[in-house]
């Protein structure tokens, strides 16, 4: 069966939505950009922050910054947000925020209500 669904100028296709997530799918990535939402940062810095090796952190930096969601000021400079990293914060908060009136019967009774979830520590 193909569903196909009529787009307009503000829709993006379900292949492009799912490949501006999958880099975003992954506890440490997340980390990363909260991290430097607070700031520039050296790589030296995000390693003593994030308390993972080497190799990890260079390769969640590459999936990052090859996805616009972070930069690296020259070959050994700071790393920093995007704009575009930035958003996509903003975006994935503004999920975790209740419904508006009128829609509380669409969230499942069994995930705890976002106003109900204690805060995360922050790790930075």
């Amino acid at each position: 069966m193909n569903f196909e669904i009529e787009r307009g100028p503000f829709f993006l296709s379900p292949e492009r939505i799912v490949n501006m997530l999958v880099p975003l799918a992954n506890v440490q990535r997340i980390t990363v950009l909260q991290c430097l939402l607070r700031g520039e940062k050296r790589f030296g810095a995000l390693l003593r922050t994030l308390k993972i090796t080497h190799s990890p952190l260079r390769f969640h930096l590459k999936i990052l910054i090859e996805n616009g969601y972070v930069v690296q000021e020259g070959e050994r400079g700071s790393y920093s947000i995007t704009p575009k990293g930035k958003t996509i914060l903003l975006f994935l908060e503004s999920l975790a925020q209740p419904p508006s009136t009128g829609t509380q019967d669409l969230l499942p009774t069994d995930i705890p209500h976002p106003s109900e979830e204690k805060p995360p520590t922050p790790i930075c």
